[in-house]
């Protein structure tokens, strides 16, 4: 059942920093007018009275309204601040709430809003009891974030929800069953699908947080500094360079958990606590690269192993490998330090992408290691670094 919310639950949520809504301006509106209509020769304490009375009764229409809309009252802290909200706690963090692009806005997104179908159609599909949102979105050419509310209506399963709670970590992970279509219009490659049954990745995995048995606020990331996907005659096709505009469609068929009795590297099927449905949104996307550094490195080895380039954002650094002739870079891991040689962590489930975030990376250690040897001594960086079969500074 959904919640329903306390007369102090909503002065709390009153009392918070929410997006303008204008279905609220407009209540509070009806209750100014009662200040305007102030009687003249009365004295002013009177009239202080009358303004503090009024100032009341502005607060109780909106309790009033909000009472009678449990589902906004819920939403207007929510749509406009995921970002806010989710971006210091998940596995790749970012300030993305000061940059994004903005899809839904919180009176879009409400009851007495349906005529915006528009609106809805394209970033807010409900379907098999849950409302799935994309509310706000912010792009470089390394990496794509999406913030994402999911409401249902009947709350969500239980198993679902103990298994989702019981991490260590700082965010809880939802996993997402998706195909996927970028179309960079006249520039190459053209139109792109991505569909993990024809052996192209697609988005898979959120993170964030259950605020309740009936809300989930998270962050989608889409790597697109290493997009791959097949193309109209069915090759699969790397994206080199990024156009400023694109558009992004997302369809997500199902979300779910791995029940922990079960587990991805045994040869038993993973039994699943599943939610289906069919969710698909189109958005334009809009890419920011004012913050993007590359670095030319072209250095290797006696071997031929080294670094051709060193990539930077805001959020994220990452290198390009320079392979002997003849292998493959599966063979190999590139480690990294900051400005005072600790470790950069990976950023989500990525091997080879760092977190740069509130991280001094002026000046960077870049290692490529033996994969062998990274597993070995991943634990002791100092060792790590010692044995790294290449290895240079570079400064930005």
């Amino acid at each position: 059942m959904k919640k329903m919310y306390s007369e102090q639950e909503l002065r709390e949520i009153l009392g918070r920093n929410l997006p303008d809504s204008d279905l609220i301006d407009q209540k509070m509106q009806e209750a100014y007018i009662m200040i305007r209509k102030k009687q003249p020769g009365r004295t002013p304490f009177y009239q202080t009275g009358v303004v503090m009375t009024a100032v009341a009764a502005a607060l109780i229409l909106c309790f009033v309204f909000l009472a009678a809309n449990p589902v906004l009252a819920a939403r207007i802290p929510i749509i406009g601040r995921i970002f806010q909200i989710e971006e210091e706690k998940v596995s790749y963090p970012g300030d993305y709430s000061t940059k994004a692009q903005t899809l839904i806005r919180p009176e879009e997104n409400t009851p007495a809003s349906q005529e915006n179908t528009e609106t809805d159609s394209l970033y807010a599909q409900t379907s098999g009891g849950v409302t799935f949102a994309i509310s706000q979105c912010y792009a470089d050419s390394m990496s794509m974030y999406l913030a994402v509310s999911l409401e249902a209506q009947d709350g969500f399963p239980q198993k679902l929800l103990e298994v989702s709670r019981n991490t260590e970590l700082s965010y809880q992970c939802l996993q997402m069953e998706t195909t996927a279509v970028a179309d960079f219009g006249e520039s190459a490659p053209g139109k792109l699908s991505f569909d993990p049954g024809l052996g192209v990745e697609s988005p898979y995995y959120m993170e964030g947080h259950f605020l309740d048995d009936s809300t989930f606020t998270g962050i989608i990331r889409i790597d697109l500094a290493n997009m791959r996907g097949i193309s109209a005659d069915g090759s699969i096709r790397k994206v080199s360079i990024l156009p400023d505009h694109f558009t992004y469609d997302l369809n997500v068929t199902g979300l779910y958990v791995p029940l922990p009795e079960t587990h991805s590297y045994s040869n038993d099927p993973v039994e699943l606590e599943t939610i289906s449905g069919d969710w698909s949104f189109s958005i334009d996307v809009e890419v920011d690269d004012s913050e993007i550094i590359t670095k030319e490195i072209n250095l290797t080895n006696e071997n031929g192993l080294g670094i051709a380039t060193v990539r930077k954002s805001p959020y994220e650094i990452t290198a390009e490998l320079i392979l002997p002739e003849g292998e493959g870079q599966e063979g190999y891991v590139i480690v990294m330090t900051d400005s005072a040689g600790q470790p950069l962590e990976s950023r989500g489930d990525y091997v080879g992408i760092y977190n740069t975030y509130q991280r001094d990376v002026s000046r960077v250690t870049v290692a490529v290691c033996g994969e062998e040897t990274f597993m070995n001594y991943k634990g002791d960086f100092g060792t790590l670094l010692s044995k790294a079969l290449f290895k240079t500074e570079v400064s930005f």
